[in-house]
């Protein structure tokens, strides 16, 4: 497998699409199994894999960048186009648990409740699973395949969050979601980089409420 990281991620969400082997390859053992297809996977690091449904959406909470500071409030980012009230729950969500360790615990134990006291405005039904990205561990989130049938590469990248093989190399020092490489950014105190929150906001819109997410 060559490594063009967009168009591999995009692979990759295809296959476990439409190969059922693949797919049960990669929830048993998703290290193991990108290792066999040539992702660049480093050393130490633990790839779990997991899937949402109709009815269950995952949220993986990135890893706190080395020069991020809570501030009194958590500032504003540019929302580009999404929702500006679920694009700033995210935010606030984001920021309050990287730096309250009791909040992160209630988040990780009951998503779906606290994610909803935060004000997303998700549909009736769907339950909200936290994950916790950390240095040696990444969750990555298989999206439901749409009805509507095949997906464009914007598309894919939109619910995919973008930069997985950017997550699997892992550089120094950085902080990862979706593998986005925020540790090298000057932050304001508070402030969550917009490309973390909207790399979230794409995966998760779908099962906002439609008013919540007809700007994306």
């Amino acid at each position: 497998m060559t490594m063009n990281a967009e168009a591999d991620e995009r692979l990759l969400i295809s296959r476990a699409w439409t190969e059922t082997e693949f797919r049960r390859r990669l929830l048993a053992d998703g290290t193991a199994t990108l290792k066999a297809e040539r992702f660049p996977v480093r050393e130490g690091l633990v790839v779990n894999v997991v899937e949402n449904t109709d009815t269950l959406v995952h949220i993986v909470l990135p890893v706190k960048p080395p020069n991020w500071e809570a501030g009194g409030g958590e500032g504003t980012v540019d929302a580009d186009g999404a929702d500006p009230a679920a694009f700033g729950a995210l935010q606030h969500i984001v920021a309050k648990a990287w730096s309250d360790p009791g909040y992160r615990a209630r988040l990780i134990a009951d998503g779906t409740a606290v994610a909803r006291s935060e004000g997303l405005a998700f549909r009736d039904g769907i339950s909200v699973r936290i994950l916790e990205n950390s240095p040696t561990l990444l969750h990555i989130v298989l999206p439901v395949q749409p009805s509507s049938g095949p997906m464009d590469d914007a598309e894919l990248e939109a619910l995919s969050g973008g930069g997985l093989v950017g997550a699997l190399m892992g550089a120094t020092g950085g902080a990862l979601q979706g593998g986005f490489e925020v540790g090298l950014l000057t932050l304001g105190a508070g402030i969550v980089p917009g490309m973390i929150v909207g790399g979230i906001y794409g995966a998760i819109a779908g099962y906002l409420l439609e008013d919540a997410a007809k700007s994306m």
